[in-house]
């Protein structure tokens, strides 16, 4: 799939990679960072690593070298944060210390938006719609009205109607 066969192939070859694995390794340290402009830093410290060592990385061995880079990557993110964090079997693993105060406020949190979601499940289709596209997408009532054609006014009414039947219904 890649080669090397000369220096002058060395781009390239880490171009292939790059496009073959960066979207993968994005997914990859969001899933353990969560933040998108820490997770960009970490894929961009990810990359300069690789292209260090590039004359060691070979196309048969890639995608382990890819991701040994990117744990690297995080563990070293973890400890400049100063976070706790341990490796297991290269796999940097932050520890979380919950109390049991944040974990009934997200439990909570958990249940009010279960009860939100089902809540807006009893509102008609098309302004439930209008509401998500605005309240959960951030798409102006200007675009909303310009898409479904209906007026501006419109579309305020009914994302007013959907607010003031949640603010009822969830009192």
């Amino acid at each position: 799939m890649f080669s090397r066969s000369n220096r002058a192939n060395e781009a390239a070859f880490f171009r292939a990679i790059f496009e073959k694995y960066s979207e993968r390794m994005f997914s990859f340290i969001f899933s353990r960072i969560r933040k998108r402009d820490d997770v960009l830093h970490v894929l961009q410290g990810t990359f300069i690593h690789l292209w260090k060592y590039r004359k060691k990385l070979k196309s048969d061995h890639a995608q382990g070298m890819v991701f040994k880079a990117c744990r690297q990557e995080i563990f070293r993110y973890y400890k400049e944060k100063g976070l706790p964090c341990v490796s297991i079997d290269d796999e940097a693993v932050l520890l979380i210390d919950e109390t049991e105060e944040e974990l009934e406020f997200k439990m909570e949190k958990e249940r009010m938006l279960e009860e939100l979601y089902a809540t807006l499940n009893l509102v008609p289709e098309k302004r439930k719609a209008i509401f998500i596209k605005n309240k959960l997408e951030g798409i102006t009532e200007k675009a909303i009205a310009e898409e479904l054609h209906m007026s501006k006014s419109a579309v305020e009414n009914q994302i007013s109607k959907v607010m003031h039947f949640l603010k009822r219904k969830l009192q």
